[in-house]
């Protein structure tokens, strides 16, 4: 609920601003939230209604993604097999690394629902792997940013 808020307050945001530059991951994002819930027929019909084309090229393999692993929760295994094979497609032109592990996951699940024990190990090793780079990035990201924050609250005193 709150984050369905938060995602809201964006496009208000950029309302407010005269932007729309959440406007096409609004939906996205939603749909994300309804995935992880496990409401996966609300899921369908939202990720089914957002336009491929309008998307960034980055963001075409989290929808890719979460349309299948939704398609195989609602039984339909033909369609959720062929979504998931176009999402691991995408991943060799992945750079963000928050999204590889996201991506990685998510065909981990999708293989383990499908009983395909190696590939659901494989992609959730490579999604454990970019995991931990990720965090050492955000480790390295925070390192570099303590000197400004000691500065920044010695000049708020």
């Amino acid at each position: 609920m709150q984050a369905n808020m938060e995602a809201s307050s964006a496009v208000n945001y950029d309302f407010a601003i005269g932007t729309e530059s959440f406007s096409m991951l609004l939906p996205l994002r939603r749909a994300q939230l309804l995935v992880v819930g496990r409401r996966f027929r609300d899921a369908e019909l939202l990720l089914d209604e957002i336009d491929v084309a309008a998307l960034e090229e980055k963001s075409i393999p989290l929808l890719v993604v979460d349309r299948a692993w939704t398609k195989v929760e609602l039984g339909k295994i033909d369609e959720g097999r062929e979504l998931s094979k176009d999402a691991a497609k995408h991943l060799e032109s992945m750079t963000h690394i928050d999204e590889i592990a996201y991506v990685n996951a998510r065909l981990g699940t999708i293989a383990g629902l499908l009983n395909d024990a190696e590939a659901a190990f494989q992609f959730k090793a490579a999604a454990s792997i970019a995991l931990d780079r990720h965090r050492e990035m955000q480790a390295k990201l925070l390192e570099l940013l303590q000197p400004l924050v000691g500065r920044h609250t010695k000049s708020m005193a």
